[in-house]
């Protein structure tokens, strides 16, 4: 399957635009699960599209724990919040769902399936409710092109400091290096700190046309063609992933927070402490963004420059404005696209 991977302005991140395949409706998922070793389960699950549909606010968080954060790369608030913003964006993406166009896909499988059991008058039932339902959302909304149906959000939270992650990656090229491919995968795939909001549309401007069509199909007799048109169709789902690294989301929080006390000269001893807490956590989490493959030296090297300079000019309590305007410039340069080339090796 090929991914087209474009830019986003979303701080930094990636969508890659797939098509979603009906006959996937019937494969397992593998959650994963770790125990406190850090070693991987797999807790097995099957989820049909019909469920994927309708359950719109599906949320799904695996947690890799290879060793739980200390100090001031564990968690903040400031993190939070970061996470809390594009959460919010998730629920306007939610609230664009069309209710009707969602129930329509819904007897598209619902008719599939009926054919499968050599049942065409409930296919035929089944399509005429989802012709309606698409007439229903025409009817509103004219507007013919990609409409959202489904909107799931999976987060993997890694919660392992720099230099734990640098080890796992040294273990795991060494097994690559001795040919060990499948324990190199082992250690490598819960590497990983992101959030995916995947979503799932419907191509107004073909789709109503082509289930009319399946009708005269099942009318004749040809089961078989009918079911091919209806899996054809169904293929026609488009899903768009996008993928936030929590590592930069991370790191800007953590640097907007900074940029509030440092513009206050008269900082109490308790701030001082917080601002280099601060800092500190922004030049972590660009480190940890990095070991996991969301940027690279060159890219984040002045960021790490910049986060310097401050931190010698807040010697001895020293605070003012301004001090943010070159990592803020850097930053923009680096998720827009002037220096995009850095991040990734595509």
């Amino acid at each position: 399957m090929k991914k087209y991977i474009i830019t986003a302005t979303l701080s930094f991140a990636l969508i890659a635009v797939t098509p979603a395949f009906a006959e996937e409706a019937h494969k397992k998922e593998d959650a994963h699960k770790h125990d406190e070793k850090g070693h991987v389960n797999k807790d097995t699950k099957a989820h049909s599209d019909e469920h994927a549909v309708k359950h719109a606010d599906d949320t799904a968080t695996k947690t890799s724990d290879s060793a739980v954060k200390k100090g001031p790369n564990k968690p903040t608030e400031y993190a939070k919040e970061a996470e809390a913003k594009v959460d919010s964006e998730v629920d306007k993406l939610r609230k664009s769902i069309i209710a009707d166009a969602t129930e329509a896909v819904i007897e598209s499988n619902k008719a599939l399936m009926a054919l499968e059991n050599d049942k065409p008058k409930e296919a035929i039932s089944a399509i005429k409710t989802g012709i309606g339902k698409l007439a229903v959302t025409l009817e509103r909304d004219p507007t013919l092109g990609l409409k959202p149906i489904h909107v799931m959000k999976t987060v993997h939270a890694l919660t392992a400091e720099p230099a734990i992650i640098q080890k796992k990656i040294e273990a795991a090229e060494k097994h690559l290096k001795d040919g060990q491919l499948q324990h190199a995968r082992m250690l490598l795939s819960p590497l990983v700190s992101d959030m995916t909001i995947t979503t799932t549309s419907i191509p107004l401007s073909t789709y109503p046309e082509s289930l009319k069509a399946v009708v005269p199909l099942i009318d004749a007799g040809k089961t078989q063609e009918a079911k091919v048109a209806l899996s054809k169709l169904l293929s026609t789902l488009v899903t768009k992933e996008l993928v936030i690294p929590l590592p930069p989301l991370h790191a800007e929080a953590a640097l907007m927070a900074a940029e509030v006390l440092v513009q206050n000269e008269k900082r109490t001893e308790e701030e001082n402490e917080k601002l280099k807490t601060l800092l500190s956590q922004a030049h972590e989490e660009l480190k940890i963004s990095e070991l996991l493959g969301y940027g690279n030296k060159e890219a984040f090297k002045p960021m790490h420059e910049l986060i310097n300079e401050i931190e010698k000019k807040m010697a001895d309590g020293k605070g003012g404005k301004g001090w943010f305007d070159g990592i803020k410039k850097g930053w923009g340069n680096l998720f827009s696209g002037k220096d995009h080339h850095k991040l990734m090796n595509y």
